[in-house]
């Protein structure tokens, strides 16, 4: 019996998950704060007004990056009960911090919820809502009977969790699974997690100042306290914006981009770029400040090993001018 995340973020919930999460090291995962509207619209910076985890529904496609799949690995304790309305299984979390999503899949397809756009049902309180459209469900509640009866006579048992919470804390208490019958709990397991701010999880060099010294820097370029480096590889991955970015929108970007690849299995560090080319109108002005700060960029990026830049419209300008400045290491 066990609670096993797709620890490695592959898709799969298999052996090679089992036993990852450990006391010392948890799993980590993000408040879904943000806030998603559609499949191709929405808000993506923490500590939206309207939160998604504030209401009962997954928000569209856009918000399934929000959430991970859990294998709740019960099989062997459900198969003692013949009669399994006699029993009690329910996810607890002191914070209340979390909300969870019934699906109908198998530990080997769980990361479909993601990789497969034709999903139309097994989603759901009712197992008949496409991903994009099931409800959601406080902690704390009691797993439906058809739900247990899926886990132990089909070997299913996959449901999709959300942090619902926007506290700029992180969280450090575990998720526990307990199974009571006739109001006597029968035994209860922990699984240890780390909730917080998806701005926990990545690093950020601001160059915002050197164009506007009104501006305050949000620079993070310390170890994420969310997400440690030894959970990382030797690879860098950093995002920079482009043209009518603020600061604030800024995060929003690096926020989207950061979780998708972390859903994809990237164990690069991550660094979100951030600098001031919000000047609209005034495109040209946002292309000498998009000089000025390839200058500051290129001091910084001997900071970082192996890097991949994925940078968007004219924040192209701003890497490319690094990249050239920089005195790379000969191969």
């Amino acid at each position: 019996m066990d609670l096993v995340p797709d620890w490695d973020r592959n898709g799969v919930i298999d052996q090679a998950d089992r036993e990852k999460v450990t006391d010392t090291d948890p799993f980590r995962w993000w408040f879904n704060d943000d806030d998603d509207e559609d499949a191709v619209s929405g808000d993506d910076r923490a500590g939206a007004s309207s939160p998604d985890f504030d209401n009962t529904v997954i928000d569209s496609e856009r918000d399934l990056v929000d959430f991970f799949p859990l294998f709740l690995d019960l099989k062997s304790c459900l198969e003692a009960f013949n009669d399994l309305s006699t029993i009690e299984v329910k996810l607890t979390h002191e914070n209340d911090a979390l909300k969870f999503v019934y699906t109908d899949l198998l530990p080997e397809d769980s990361g479909d919820y993601l990789r497969e756009s034709n999903l139309t049902t097994g989603f759901g309180s009712n197992f008949d809502q496409a991903p994009g459209e099931a409800d959601t469900v406080a902690i704390g509640t009691a797993l439906s009977e058809v739900f247990l009866t899926k886990i132990r006579d089909e070997d299913k048992g996959v449901l999709l969790l959300e942090g619902a919470s926007n506290s700029s804390s992180i969280l450090d208490k575990p998720l526990k699974l307990e199974v009571s019958r006739s109001g006597s709990q029968l035994f209860e397991f922990e699984m240890p997690l780390r909730l917080g701010p998806v701005t926990d999880m990545y690093r950020v060099e601001d160059f915002s100042p050197v164009a506007d010294s009104n501006l305050s820097s949000i620079t993070a370029s310390g170890e994420p306290a969310l997400y440690p480096d030894s959970l990382t590889n030797d690879r860098t991955f950093m995002h920079v914006h482009g043209f009518k970015i603020s600061q604030d929108q800024s995060l929003a970007w690096h926020n989207e981009i950061f979780k998708r690849l972390h859903q994809l299995g990237s164990n690069a560090k991550f660094v979100g770029v951030t600098w001031h080319g919000d000047t609209a109108p005034d495109y040209h002005k946002a292309v000498y400040q998009a000089f000025k700060t390839s200058e500051n960029l290129n001091q910084r990026l001997g900071s970082y090993s192996n890097i991949t830049i994925a940078a968007h419209s004219l924040g192209n300008v701003v890497i490319s001018n690094a990249m050239e400045k920089h005195q790379f290491d000969p191969l």
